[in-house]
């Protein structure tokens, strides 16, 4: 079994005092064997939100792997937006933002959803999905395929944001190359359940860190990854921002190709109807 932490929507530059602290502390309790960041690691891209966004990265135990949001694009600077989105996330975090890492029992494929043309809805450009789905089906073929990025590939008729550009189309080449398990962000709520007719599993991460957080707790995932099951634990900030703690959980498995929620591991009848 394999432990992968997902966090997302970092939104530094907007962050309650002592909760950053408070997220590296449990996700080092944790030990999980990857951590992923789904984007918007910073609120306005600006030098000194991605300095902190840094720091924080370096502060997580084991290796970690993010992709790029809406957010960090710059806003305030067309120009820049336009010919060199991803300077400083290159500059502060990691050259590519459509990272690959694997380790035993799991492949995780790293897309850059966001867009230098649109500042909230996401895109996946053809360039963008030709090296996501060429990564995706790369030998060897072991363990589980998990594809990370900003956007969800599948929302709900009333979630409030623009669907990501031809998402059903995205997500059914995806899925055919080869993923598995989505890992995103951006609604800053949180959500688990089967897409595309159960062909893949959407997890989706609230907001980790910002002072914006829709209703919810700030949160963060922990996954444990097993052949053929994937079991989910919400963490979530408790009062007063002291810590996070374990709030419930699901899991699911693959029958006859498509995922399945099941009971036991982690299951929990509160996540499962919020699923």
């Amino acid at each position: 079994m394999l432990r992968l932490a997902h966090l997302s929507d970092l939104h530094f530059g907007r962050v309650p005092p002592k909760v950053a602290d408070r997220l590296v502390e449990a996700v080092t309790r944790l030990a999980p064997d990857l951590t992923v960041i789904t984007g918007d690691m910073t609120q306005r891209s600006r030098s000194s939100q991605w300095r902190m966004a840094r720091d924080f990265v370096e502060r997580l135990p084991g290796p970690v792997i993010c992709v790029p949001g809406n957010h960090d694009a710059p806003l305030e600077n067309v120009a820049r937006r336009l010919v060199s989105p991803w300077r400083r996330y290159r500059r502060y975090i990691a050259l590519d933002v459509a990272p690959t890492t694997r380790m035993k029992g799991v492949r995780v494929v790293g897309a850059n959803s966001a867009s230098r043309v649109e500042w909230q809805r996401g895109r996946l450009d053809p360039g963008d999905m030709a090296r996501a789905c060429k990564a995706l089906a790369e030998p060897p073929r072991e363990g589980l395929t998990v594809l990370a990025l900003h956007h969800p590939l599948e929302q709900l008729p009333d979630d409030p944001k623009a669907p990501l550009r031809d998402a059903e189309d995205h997500a059914r080449r995806l899925a055919e190359a080869g993923a598995e398990l989505v890992l995103c962000g951006h609604m800053h709520t949180w959500r688990a359940m089967p897409i595309l007719g159960g062909r893949m599993l959407q997890v989706q991460a609230g907001t980790s860190l910002s002072l914006r957080t829709r209703g919810e707790e700030n949160d963060f995932n922990l996954l444990t990854l097993s052949k053929g099951r994937v079991e989910i634990e919400r963490h979530a900030v408790g009062e007063g921002g002291e810590d996070f703690l374990r709030l419930a959980g699901v899991a699911f498995a693959k029958r006859e190709g498509l995922w399945v929620e099941v009971d036991g591991g982690v299951a929990a009848p509160a996540l499962a109807e919020e699923a």
